[in-house]
């Protein structure tokens, strides 16, 4: 779907085949289902309660689409030339994406193109949930 020449992208997490699926599947109702085609006719079948991410219509530094739920980090270079990261979540929430720092817990507001072309993807929140237990972070 396209809205103001934006593509509007999801994706979903199967948990039970620890799988995220980036196309064929339908978004009806708060459920997900994966058409089938019979006789020339698609087919809804059964409906999944996976959780469904939002693509922010942003690259990361590797050119890497950032999707909500991605776990991110970005360098914090010291004055002392010393390697140092903060860890994020992209989150979506009052109609607007954000970041939520990992090590702190602070919410930042909207980020920009700017912003993302400087992030890192290490993970999701459904696949890598180890980084969520943890406030630091060393790479």
């Amino acid at each position: 779907m396209a809205i103001n020449n934006r593509n509007i992208e999801f994706r979903c997490w199967d948990a039970a085949k620890r799988r995220m699926y980036y196309e064929d599947f339908v978004l009806y109702r708060n459920k997900v289902y994966f058409p089938q085609l019979k006789n020339d006719v698609y087919y809804l079948g059964i409906g999944y309660d996976f959780p469904v991410m939002r693509y922010t219509g942003l690259k990361s530094i590797d050119e890497v689409k950032l999707y909500e739920g991605d776990l991110v980090k970005i360098n914090t270079r010291t004055f002392h030339n010393v390697e140092s990261y903060l860890i994020f979540e992209i989150t979506y929430r009052c109609s607007s994406f954000s970041l939520k720092c990992l090590n702190s817990g602070k919410v930042l507001g909207l980020f920009s193109t700017l912003v993302a072309s400087r992030l890192e993807i290490i993970g999701n929140i459904y696949s890598d949930p180890e980084f969520l237990k943890f406030s630091t972070f060393s790479f």
